[in-house]
């Protein structure tokens, strides 16, 4: 019997030799083992080596005696993405299988071990029941793909099997349960979830008594080529070249066939095509005319076949000649800005600027970068074609503002400022073609600064305008992204530039800012300092609006330097008048105490922000990047930092007895306070989290040392305040030390309750005292919140330091009203404050009252002093 089904399987592989074949695998075991030629795996539950052994030319079980799972596979399977493949094989079982005593034929899986693969198909032979069929599954599926409709193998079997599946992920599954070649279609299906996996393989499961029943024979997985190649890519080798990579080999007569090929646009068939002789699955395509730079190319290939002489009917596929070239300066601009688009116009209520392709030059803005000083976003890869706009946007604003014209929507959108924001434009390669200041006052119109508006560029042939070459747009909508500005004009620039800001960074250089973009021929000739000081060499910043110098000697923080600039120019040719002196001072480190913390927000309106407030109280200028600002807690009696970030993420100076507020929202605090000086604000990218009642606000120096700290309280508000939301604490005296509750009082109402940036409203007026006495001022106090009046401060002044005080309030009938020191240990000058509140908090009636101070000498002197104070009211 074994010697016929081996002729007919020498009869079936003459058959198949007449058809395109490119691999084969079979094994009828007549070499007597499965160890080579080829190779197979098997489980080895016997423990012999081996769960099979090969007998009488067949495959047979050897498991052990016990019930066992055991499988043998080997890794010689065709790749079945090209190919049609097709499975056979005899399998022998003299018993009726059972849910016990059952095959598995796997056609192809992902793992050698048969018993843990997850991926794949097999033929099940074996079930529970007397419906025993030929079945084929999908692995992790317990549904058939094809069910065999009659019990085929019921009581037991010798049968023949062939599995046929082709590219399109159809099934077909034939058998002859009579163990003949006489194949009758049990069925079909198409599935084609899993296209890849090396291993073949038999798995068994038997019983103790039934561990070498199952026998195997007739192996043969043949495929045979039917898919026309596929296109895998497309290469462009220069302008007027391509490389073509196919799927698989090319038949080369078909495959230099220039009608093969065409590409659109005008550019037609190739010149010349050359199979590549090392590797025929590249094609080379020379072209007379040029590909356009940036543009999307369309080649059509049709007619090339593979060795199987299965061709390609038509394939489309596009294509992009791009050689980069280096953006300069200006190539790429902004022209239109729309930072606040509340309340809305008729455009979406939606963040968004404007760039323009200033060049005759084609960018891929991939890795181009927008940004302001907190945020930087990547622009996606996209040409951009000389005279052409494209609106940026938050990527969530993408498809409101696509109507408009070509739009990127980008994550981590830099948000606009209303009032003021530094934007920049850098290239792939981090340098800038564009950086726009903008503020408010370049909308020109108060209505328009207020929202719903454009600012559109005027001139864009003026490169160095800066604000004079900005204003509201004029268009009905409120603006016009991706098209033309309305406001568009001639706008020459004739405005020479000017010195805005100048300061010693360090002692051996200077920074100089300046009011607009400035031409690049910079020498060192051009600045001149008095006291005289070499400048060496220049340092052009990003922007060309900012210029370091680097000087040959070193600069002193006592003296005042003067400096000069001469025949600089803006990017339009204005030279800079060359008559103006521009003092400055060289920056140096705070002391502690110098750089202190002057008044503080930490529970904002509803919607509003924190601030802190600082104050220079030193003759120096101070460079905030330098500083860091902390919250913290007190544990032990010590203060620990928590959360610490820097106060400026750029250079700014702090001229001496100035202000600046920190906040993370220059706008909303503008809108909570409109009496504020926005001109003294800095707004950074966080400020650490300062709790509603209680915390701790540090201010550091680059080495973490404080220069300043103080531990807030809601219980330092005025008591008589119904509400002490968005009311701001503020430091009354620069002298007093900042962490006694003495120095800190309640912001005026009449101030707004906060007066970030500038003057306090509740500064004291500092009355200068005599030894040994104490002075009340003012002796009337009416505490309304106005910041009038609100509170008496108690300057004392002793001949030494000391003594040990309790001070009291006294009302007119010598009753103790309220306690403001007891047993303090004081310096020989110093004050208290009383707000006209006892001791629970509660306003004192009007009426006179007596502040009694009395001091004890480590010497045993006795000191009493009294002073009058009277407490009146409204009417």
């Amino acid at each position: 019997m074994l010697d016929y089904y081996k002729l007919c399987l020498v009869v079936l592989f003459l058959f198949l030799v007449k058809f395109p074949c490119q691999s084969q695998f079979t094994d009828d075991f007549t070499d007597g083992d499965f160890i080579a030629d080829p190779v197979w795996n098997s489980s080895n539950k016997s423990g012999d080596g081996a769960d099979f052994q090969v007998q009488n030319g067949e495959l047979q079980s050897k498991g052990p005696a016990a019930s066992s799972t055991i499988w043998i596979s080997n890794s010689n399977l065709p790749d079945m993405h090209q190919q049609k493949v097709v499975w056979q094989f005899t399998a022998r079982y003299d018993a009726s299988p059972s849910g016990s005593n059952n095959t598995e034929i796997y056609l192809f899986c992902d793992n050698s071990d048969l018993s843990s693969t997850a991926d794949g198909y097999f033929i099940r032979l074996g079930e529970s029941g007397n419906d025993d069929g030929i079945d084929l599954f999908k692995i992790g599926s317990s549904t058939p793909l094809i069910a065999d409709p009659n019990p085929s193998i019921a009581s037991g079997y010798m049968v023949n099997i062939r599995v046929t599946r082709d590219t399109s992920g159809k099934w077909e599954l034939e058998a002859d349960p009579s163990g003949g070649f006489a194949y009758v279609m049990i069925g079909t299906a198409v599935d084609k979830e899993f296209t890849t996996g090396s291993h073949f393989g038999f798995k068994v499961e038997h019983t103790s008594t039934r561990s070498q029943a199952f026998f195997f024979d007739n192996i043969s997985i043949s495929s045979s080529d039917i898919k026309a190649p596929d296109l895998v890519s497309v290469e462009v080798v220069s302008r007027s070249q391509l490389d073509l990579i196919f799927s698989e080999r090319l038949e080369t007569s078909a495959g230099e066939d220039i009608n093969n090929y065409f590409v659109s646009d005008g550019i037609g068939y190739p010149s010349s095509v050359t199979v590549d002789e090392a590797d025929s699955r590249i094609v080379h395509l020379d072209f007379a005319s040029d590909f356009a730079k940036g543009k999307m190319h369309q080649i059509e290939i049709k007619g090339v076949q593979d060795l199987s002489g299965n061709a390609i009917s038509s394939i489309f596929y596009g294509f992009v000649y791009f050689v980069e070239e280096l953006a300069a300066f200006k190539d790429v601009i902004i022209t239109e800005i729309f930072a606040d688009p509340s309340p809305p116009n008729d455009l979406p209520e939606r963040e968004f600027i404007e760039v323009y392709n200033n060049s005759n030059k084609v960018f891929d803005l991939a890795n181009w970068q927008f940004s302001d000083l907190k945020d930087t976003a990547i622009l996606n890869s996209s040409y951009f074609f000389p005279g052409d706009y494209l609106i940026l946007c938050p990527e969530e604003a993408a498809p409101e503002l696509a109507p408009y014209g070509q739009v990127m929507g980008l994550n981590n959108w830099p948000t606009l400022n209303n009032n003021e924001d530094f934007l920049l434009i850098r290239d792939a390669h981090n340098r800038v073609t564009d950086s726009v200041h903008y503020s408010s006052s370049w909308y020109k119109s108060s209505l328009k600064s207020d929202g719903g508006w454009t600012l559109e560029l005027i001139d864009p042939a003026n490169l160095c305008g800066s604000g004079g070459n900005w204003t509201a747009s004029e268009h009905l909508s409120g603006g016009t992204p991706g098209a033309i500005n309305s406001v568009i004009s001639e706008n020459p620039d004739f405005t020479p530039p000017l010195v805005t800001e100048v300061f010693g960074l360090r002692a051996d250089s200077v920074v100089v800012r300046f009011n607009e973009v400035l031409d690049t021929d910079i020498v060192p000739g051009n600045f001149i300092i008095n006291p005289a000081v070499e400048v060496s060499s220049v340092i052009p910043g990003s922007g060309l609006d900012e210029i370091g110098l680097k000087l040959s000697d070193q600069l002193h923080g006592s003296i005042t330097y003067s400096l000069k600039v001469n025949g600089i120019r803006d990017c339009s040719g204005n030279l800079i008048d060359e008559e103006n002196l521009y003092d400055f001072y060289l920056v140096e480190p705070a002391d502690s105490f110098e750089i202190i913390i002057n008044e503080v927000l930490f529970n904002p309106y509803s919607g509003g922000v924190d601030f802190v407030e600082l104050y220079n109280n030193s003759s120096k200028h101070v460079n905030l990047k330098d500083l860091l600002l902390a919250n913290g807690e007190k544990l032990d009696g010590q203060y620990h930092s928590k959360q610490i970030f820097p106060v400026a993420a750029s250079n700014i100076v702090l001229k001496p007895h100035n202000y600046i507020a920190l906040t993370e929202s220059s706008i909303v605090l503008k809108e909570n306070y409109p009496r504020s000086d926005e001109r003294n604000f800095n707004e950074v990218k966080r400020l650490p989290a300062y709790n509603d009642d209680t915390g701790v606000v540090i201010l550091l120096n680059p080495d973490s040392a404080v220069l300043d700290l103080f531990e807030y309280s809601e219980d330092l508000h005025l008591a008589l305040l119904a509400d002490k939301e968005g009311v701001s604490l503020e430091r009354i005296s620069f002298v007093a030390p900042t962490n006694e509750s003495n120095s800190w009082k309640s912001a005026a109402s009449a101030a707004g309750f906060a007066t970030p940036g500038y003057i306090n409203s509740q500064v004291s007026k500092g009355f200068q005292t005599n030894s040994g006495q104490i002075i009340a001022e003012p002796k009337v106090i009416v505490p309304d919140g106005s910041g009038h009046n609100d509170y008496t401060t108690i300057n004392y002044a002793f001949d030494k330091a000391g003594y040990i005080v309790t001070t009291r309030i006294l009302d007119a009938f010598g009753r103790t009203i309220k306690i403001l020191g007891e047993n303090d240990y004081l310096p020989a000058e110093g004050f208290y404050t009383w707000d006209a509140t006892d001791e629970v908090g509660s306003k004192v009636r009007t009426g006179y009252y007596l502040v009694f101070l009395e001091a004890f000498g480590l010497n045993g002197e006795v000191l009493r002093f009294k002073e009058k104070v009277v407490v009146g009211t409204k009417f």
